[in-house]
C-alpha cells in the first residue's frame, strides 16, 4: 500500500506545509492540488519542494475552486493541469472532476469530449492514469449532471479508455454505498480518496453543512465500512495511491496536536485494515 497526502487539507496554508506534514509523519507521497501558488511558483518551486523533502507527487488534482472563468475557459485550464502532471518525472495520475454538464451531445459536451481524448493521449505516452472522480451527491439538482450515476460513470470510463478516482465519502453519500461502488469500478479505479462519513441531523443535512461537517472524515470516526474495504484492497492487490482526504475541520488544523493525531490514527488505521483475509458478501 502507498499512502498519498492530499494537499486539500492545508488548502488555506503555503504548500511547504503539506511536504513537511506528509514527509515528517511518513507518507509515501503526495496529491497535488492545483492552486494559484502552484500556477505562480511553477514546476521548478514543485520540484524543489519533493527533492527538499524526499516526497514525490503521485498524482495532480485539478483546482477545488474554479475561477469565475471556468465555463469560458477551461480548455486552457485543463491544459494547464495536464502541464503540471507531466512535468513531475513521479506522477502517476490526473484527477479530473466529473464535467458541469447537463448533456455530452451538444456543442460544449463534445468540446468537453474532444479535450478529453486530448489530455487523455497526452498523458497515455508518458504512462500516465487520466481519472474522473465520482461526484459529491449533496446538491438535488445534481441527478441532471452527465456521470453522476456510477454506472453511468463506469461506462463511460471504459468507452474513453479512462479510470476512476474513488471517493469514499462521496459514494457512501450516494444510493450505492462503498464496497457496492467498489464492486461498480472494480478493474477501472487509479486512485482512492479515503475519507469517512458523518450523518447529520436532516436540519444540518444541507447546503455546506454536509460538506464541511458530514464528509471527508476522519478514517474509522465514522459510518462507512472503511476496514473492508481496505480489505477487499489488499485481496485485489490494488496497487494505486490511496489519498487521505480528509476536511480542515475535521482535521481541526488550528491545532497541531490535533492535526498530528488524527493525520497519525489516520495512517495507523489504513496500514492496519490493509491486509488480506477473508472478504464480506456484499463486494464478492
Amino acid at each position: 500500500m502507498r499512502l498519498s497526502f492530499s494537499s486539500t487539507m492545508f488548502l488555506h496554508r503555503p504548500l511547504d506545509r503539506s511536504f513537511s506534514w506528509a514527509a515528517a509523519l511518513g507518507f509515501d507521497g503526495l496529491e497535488l492540488i492545483v492552486t494559484s501558488e502552484v500556477r505562480t511558483k511553477g514546476n521548478d518551486y514543485l520540484s524543489q519542494l519533493s527533492e527538499r523533502y524526499k516526497l514525490p507527487v503521485l498524482s495532480v488534482h485539478e483546482p477545488i475552486y474554479h475561477p469565475r472563468t471556468w465555463l469560458r475557459d477551461y480548455e486552457r485550464h485543463y491544459r494547464q493541469v495536464i502541464d503540471i502532471a507531466l512535468d513531475l518525472p513521479h506522477c502517476e495520475v490526473v484527477v479530473f472532476h466529473k464535467p458541469i454538464l447537463r448533456s455530452l451531445t451538444d456543442a460544449t459536451g463534445k468540446c468537453y469530449l474532444r479535450l478529453l481524448e486530448e489530455c487523455r493521449n497526452r498523458l497515455a505516452r508518458n504512462h500516465i492514469r487520466l481519472t474522473i472522480e465520482n461526484g459529491f451527491v449533496g446538491k438535488p439538482d445534481n441527478d441532471g449532471f452527465v456521470l453522476t450515476d456510477l454506472n453511468e460513470l463506469k461506462q463511460f470510463v471504459e468507452e474513453w479508455n479512462l479510470q476512476v478516482t474513488l471517493d469514499t465519502s462521496h459514494a457512501g453519500d450516494s444510493r450505492y454505498g462503498i464496497l457496492a461502488a467498489y464492486t461498480i469500478f472494480q478493474g477501472h479505479i487509479g486512485n482512492i480518496h479515503l475519507s469517512d462519513l458523518r450523518p447529520l441531523p436532516a436540519l444540518l443535512n444541507r447546503g455546506l453543512f454536509r460538506p464541511i461537517f458530514k464528509h471527508h472524515q476522519i478514517p474509522g470516526q465514522g459510518i462507512l465500512p472503511l476496514t473492508e474495504l481496505l480489505r477487499v484492497l489488499a485481496n485485489d492487490s490494488y496497487g494505486g495511491p490511496i489519498t487521505l482526504e480528509i476536511s480542515p475541520w475535521s482535521l481541526q488544523i488550528w491545532s497541531k496536536k490535533c492535526i498530528k493525531e488524527g493525520l497519525t490514527h489516520s495512517i495507523l488505521f489504513c496500514r492496519n485494515h490493509f491486509v488480506t483475509g477473508e472478504t464480506p458478501d456484499s463486494v464478492d
